[in-house]
């Protein structure tokens, strides 16, 4: 069940009136723009985070679906969805102090809307919506699709204890400009946070230092065919929904293709081309051994540990993030790995003792 116009206006006028933000209600009636920094110091910021999330829950029992995500004690975010408004409030605690960033849409930079917050130089906060196309600084965004609701670091029941930087802040879960929130199964977060400020808190969109921590998980906002919340209870073991952790996959990933590809292939070379005096027949076997047991087998391993880390809707193969890793490695282990299987078989089938020159497959394998 959805609410009409009248009753998202009235929502957003309430948020943006104790956010001291302007706001900018567009055709669904709620998505905002961050006009200004907040400058409410601690001690003015009596809208605490639990009014804007019982505001958002009071309709009915099963009105909300909520779900949290903590990761040990340097970062937890709060997710309350009101499924009649189609308004999800967020509340995000860190206990770095530097800047904390909180990303919807994916389990990478690239592709994720991301939020980071920070603390300024009037003690409120300076919240903006981010984007980045892989591992750089994210950027400001043109579009604002939110709405800063509260920057008190003490939200009873949810409160991440010794947290020095918190905010609360709401926004649609299809906002113009910014990634849609799932309310169907789960939505693939991100976060990142450092106890590094940045060099101008007052602005919102200066570059910031590389994070200390940061991770992945997902948030399950799911509501059931009849409108009703299916997800009305919150947990901290929320996470990727991905077979393994996308970080560890990465680093098994890269290190198999390492050894597959740095170390195998001129290690095979070197023998066939230095050491056949010495070990006979044997430097075939060497060589063959690290081609189809180095180069073969930990290629194909490095491909899995790739499908691993990949969530349902996460897009195999080249993609479309513009980096150039995908379309390499697609080259790589798609491409160049056969060929040289082929040429291998080739060259050995067709070597004769009498040949008196190397010929070109030789050489092009």
């Amino acid at each position: 069940m959805r609410v009409n116009y009248l009753r998202k206006s009235v929502f957003l006028a309430a948020a943006c009136f104790g956010s001291l933000v302007r706001c900018d209600a567009d055709d669904n009636g709620i998505s905002s723009t961050l006009r200004s920094t907040t400058s409410a110091a601690p001690s003015t910021s009596t809208f605490a985070t639990t009014t804007s999330v019982s505001a958002v829950s009071s309709t009915s029992a099963n009105s909300t679906s909520a779900d949290s995500y903590c990761y040990g004690s340097n970062f937890c975010v709060y997710a309350t969805l009101d499924v009649e408004s189609d308004v999800v409030t967020f509340s995000v605690q860190s206990t770095l102090s530097g800047w904390v960033g909180f990303g919807i849409g994916s389990y990478y930079m690239s592709g994720a809307t991301i939020y980071l917050a920070y603390t300024n130089t009037t003690g409120g906060v300076t919240l903006s919506q981010r984007s980045t196309s892989g591992h750089t600084s994210p950027t400001y965004s043109s579009t604002q699709a939110l709405v800063l609701v509260g920057t008190a670091l003490s939200t009873g029941a949810t409160s991440l204890q010794g947290a020095t930087l918190a905010f609360t802040f709401n926004r649609t879960i299809s906002p113009t400009g910014a990634a849609s929130i799932s309310t169907s199964g789960p939505t693939r977060c991100i976060w990142a946070a450092s106890d590094n400020a940045p060099s101008n808190p007052d602005s919102a969109s200066v570059s910031l230092v590389e994070h200390k921590v940061k991770g992945s998980f997902s948030l399950d906002l799911s509501i059931t065919t009849d409108g009703s919340a299916s997800n009305q209870s919150s947990s901290d073991d929320g996470g990727p929904s991905s077979p393994i952790d996308p970080d560890v996959g990465v680093l098994v990933h890269g290190s198999l293709m390492f050894v597959a590809w740095g170390v195998c292939p001129p290690a095979a070379i070197f023998i066939a081309r230095y050491l056949k005096p010495q070990l006979g027949h044997n430097w075939y076997r060497l060589h063959m051994g690290l081609a189809t047991g180095g180069t073969l087998l930990l290629t194909g391993l490095g491909l899995l540990f790739v499908e691993l880390t990949l969530g349902p809707g996460d897009v195999r193969l080249l993609g479309s993030d513009g980096e150039p890793h995908r379309p390499l490695g697609v080259a790589l282990a798609l491409a160049m790995l056969p060929a040289q299987v082929v040429l291998g078989v080739l060259a050995n089938w067709l070597f004769s003792p009498a040949r008196t020159g190397v010929p070109w497959w030789d050489q092009l394998h």
